[in-house]
């Protein structure tokens, strides 16, 4: 179960973000094949990526890869050539992108159809911003100790991307290194949106941050 104070510095996160991870641009055109995001929650540079997405209402793959991470920080390596985050692969361009800002104006140059990113979303007070964000919720910088499982179907986390309860469940899938479907709530952006967990390898279909939190403790060893 997330503690009161993890909620509290969770909130004064998503406080500091002001507007951004609430915007969405309904004329956002979604790819045929899920895209792949590698990074990490406490980053500032892959929160302004994340909040792209959620601003184009784009689903994608989160494959997480925290600080010491063993899953998937040796294939970025390997296959880009650093361990540099966040890392964009698209299956539907064949394109795989490092650098925040290049990976934004990318997703909104194929998937918004005209629209460009905001200064809020890519420009130097964004990057301010997230910086802040991240050093007043810095979980999900660091692989947890011990070994998580591994789910042999895809789990689909819903959430806002601003929600506080919805960072709380992505810092310990993060932390584990466990990856994630990312979707998203139907027309509600809210910050009070209601995070939901579904999980088809054993028919769950969970929401509220506590129970979700209990949940991974007891199934995965989140």
């Amino acid at each position: 179960m997330s503690s009161s104070l993890e909620r509290v510095f969770s909130r004064a996160a998503s406080a500091a973000r002001l507007v951004a991870g609430k915007e969405s641009i309904s004329a956002a055109i979604q790819p045929e094949k899920t895209l792949c995001l590698y990074e990490f929650e406490a980053c500032p540079y892959c929160l302004k990526v994340r909040e792209a997405f959620s601003a184009l209402e784009i689903e994608y793959i989160s494959f997480p890869c925290p600080r010491s991470g063993r899953r998937y920080r040796p294939w970025v390596r390997e296959h880009g050539g650093k361990e540099q985050f966040p890392y964009l692969v698209d299956p539907n361009t064949k394109q795989e992108i490092y650098e925040s800002t290049y990976i934004i104006n990318y997703l909104f140059k194929t998937y918004s159809g005209s629209a460009k990113p905001s200064n809020r979303q890519s420009g130097s007070f964004a990057t301010m911003c997230a910086y802040v964000t991240s050093a007043m919720y810095p979980r999900g910088l660091q692989r947890s100790g011990g070994e998580s499982k591994l789910p042999n179907k895809m789990l689909q986390l819903i959430g806002a991307d601003s929600s506080p309860e919805t960072r709380i469940i992505r810092s310990r899938l993060c932390s584990a290194e466990i990856p994630y479907w990312v979707r998203y709530p139907t027309g509600d952006f809210k910050e009070s949106a209601i995070p939901r967990l579904i999980d088809e390898n054993r028919n769950a279909d969970l929401d509220g941050c506590d129970s979700i939190v209990d949940y991974l403790e007891q199934h995965y060893g989140v």
